[in-house]
């Protein structure tokens, strides 16, 4: 491995990913620093598995495609880079319950919800496996294009099957979701039968009971995680 020269670089690039900037011209942007340099240490930071890119999961070849992004690997990183180096004077000086009132808990769910699409992924594959969802698929993960993202899509032979949102809101979520769910699966797949594309809301605090009603016309998965028994 290359001994790390210059680590506040890599300190920035890595600050700069946690405050949301995960595309390579956005780091560029944030850092200032030349597009040459950042891909470097980008490059390095991906050998000490701090980060990862991340493609849409539907790509193919997928180490081809140029439209990776880049995520911390470490949840206790992405904190520490997003809420305390950026307030460590404060923190440091006694400011520890404004910082927390100001900067962190107004941020916070926001933050999660970053990550619940990833855990979302392991439910998913957990209800697979206690057969309590019927579905068959290869790879599952996020996609975009453009900016238009779903949080998750499961893969079955190139094809995507199953399409969901994942809302760490401490709302209900409502029927919006839903019809805009179903919008862009049709961008997704525009070729694929409307029958074959399975939906499913995950939600943090429930659902609306217009929602509720077609869940239990089997349009769409509304699963609970407040209720799965993990």
């Amino acid at each position: 491995m290359e001994e790390l020269r210059d680590p506040k670089h890599y300190l920035s690039v890595l600050q700069s990913i946690a405050f949301g900037n995960t595309r390579m011209n956005d780091i560029v942007q944030r850092t200032g620093m030349d597009r040459g340099p950042v891909s470097k240490y980008l490059s390095v930071l991906q050998d000490l598995r701090l980060i990862e890119r991340e493609i849409p999961v539907t790509e193919k070849p997928p180490e081809k495609s140029r439209k990776g992004i880049y995520r911390l690997s470490d949840n206790f990183f992405r904190f520490w880079f997003r809420f305390v180096l950026p307030y460590k004077s404060r923190l440091v000086e006694g400011g520890e319950r404004k910082a927390l009132e100001e900067e962190i808990l107004p941020h916070l769910d926001n933050f999660i919800g970053q990550v619940f699409d990833r855990i979302c992924v392991e439910i998913l594959r957990f209800l697979v496996d206690a057969k309590k969802l019927k579905l068959s698929y290869d790879r599952a993960g996020r996609w975009w294009n453009g900016n238009e993202e779903i949080d998750l899509v499961a893969v079955r032979d190139n094809e995507p099957v199953f399409a969901a949102e994942c809302k760490w809101s401490k709302k209900p979520v409502g029927i919006d979701i839903l019809n805009n769910l179903r919008r862009k699966v049709t961008i997704i797949s525009p070729e694929s039968p409307r029958d074959n594309r399975r939906l499913c809301l995950f939600s943090r605090s429930g659902f609306t009971k217009e929602l509720e009603a077609f869940g239990k016309k089997g349009e769409v998965d509304l699963i609970d995680i407040r209720k799965i028994g993990l």
